[in-house]
């Protein structure tokens, strides 16, 4: 699950935006899912709650990175489409897009850190027990 999340994020904010719903609106419905995992599972309150506003730091910063990803993905094909753009220009705008990814990378690795260390690792196996899929995904 919270792989998924950011997997998805990863996918979405680093590649393209999702056809069927915005980025912001799957990002918003994966940390749903992703609250509702930990309520189920994590049964001693002061933990839960910790999880959860660790939840929701990694959703407000997500939320930003993909934005941020957004608008440097929107430059970097504006600038594929002008017959005046240069390579060194297109470097510039491609590390800017690399970056994003990047920034999100680092965010996923951080908050997910940040969560293991207010579990157990059976319960930690119970949150992310359906890493398998990514959902609701269509590229380009």
């Amino acid at each position: 699950m919270f792989k998924r999340i950011m997997m998805t994020t990863v996918l979405l904010a680093a590649l393209t935006g999702c056809k069927t719903v915005s980025p912001e609106q799957a990002i918003t419905k994966q940390c749903d899912e992703n609250r509702a995992a930990i309520e189920k599972t994590i049964q001693d309150p002061e933990r839960r709650s910790t999880m959860l506003a660790v939840m929701d730091s990694f959703e407000t910063e997500i939320h930003a990175i993909a934005s941020d990803s957004e608008q440097a993905r929107k430059r970097y094909d504006t600038a594929l489409r002008n017959y005046e753009t240069t390579d060194a220009q297109l470097k510039e705008l491609q590390q800017d897009v690399a970056a994003s990814l990047g920034r999100l990378c680092s965010a996923a690795k951080t908050h997910s850190l940040e969560l293991r260390k207010h579990c157990s690792a059976e319960e930690w196996e119970q949150l992310t027990a359906h890493y398998h899929e990514l959902k609701n995904i269509a590229f380009l």
